[in-house]
């Protein structure tokens, strides 16, 4: 059986966070060395020193999942291009997510409708409820939490924008060197999730 997690529920895209973050990897810092800076100095300026050490820990295994050659490419792409990397990171560590992505979100682009309501998320969830033991299990307040979660993602990586009650799809021109990059490095799901193919 396929294992999920529910984590998402306390997560948010954090793009000015993974920028600082990206950006102090890219200069040559480990993963180790930024997860330490966070707890000694609070660089991704956090309220609490609890939420800086979470959020670090959690940017540090977004980038761990994606290629350096992605990375590499960063400071180049666009403000829209870079939080699909962002995304991505999420994507690559989050099952259910990705599967949401592509379920859900994908379909939209596919069918021409660009409408994500709130009928197709609680449908997306009602299918692996009865797909999969573990979700079955999960209280609808969790559920509940994970589909504003999810819809947050989509919104804070420019995917959707609310408009009258429900997401509006917005498709997102994939830079064409992170294109080719996805494809050499085997992520043809999560491109195929992303561009609506």
């Amino acid at each position: 059986m396929t294992k999920y997690s529910a984590s998402l529920v306390s997560h948010a895209l954090w793009f000015p966070e993974f920028k600082t973050y990206l950006d102090l990897y890219l200069k040559g810092r480990t993963i180790d060395e930024l997860n330490q800076l966070s707890d000694d100095e609070n660089f991704l300026q956090q309220k609490t020193n609890r939420r800086a050490r979470q959020i670090s820990r959690i940017l540090g295994r977004r980038l761990i999942k994606i290629d350096d050659e992605i990375l590499e490419i960063f400071p180049q792409l666009d403000v829209t291009n870079q939080k699909v990397v962002d995304l991505l990171g999420t994507m690559l560590n989050n099952k259910l997510f990705a599967e949401f992505v592509y379920e859900a979100y994908r379909p939209e682009m596919i069918l021409g409708d660009l409408k994500l309501e709130d009928y197709e998320v609680q449908s997306f969830f009602n299918q692996k409820q009865l797909e999969n033991k573990q979700i079955e299990g999960w209280t609808d307040q969790t559920i509940k939490r994970l589909k504003r979660s999810f819809k947050a993602f989509l919104r804070d990586s420019s995917l959707t924008k609310l408009t009258n009650g429900y997401d509006a799809v917005t498709p997102v021109l994939i830079d064409r060197q992170l294109h080719d990059l996805m494809l050499k490095h085997n992520l043809e799901y999560y491109l195929a999730a992303l561009e609506g193919r």
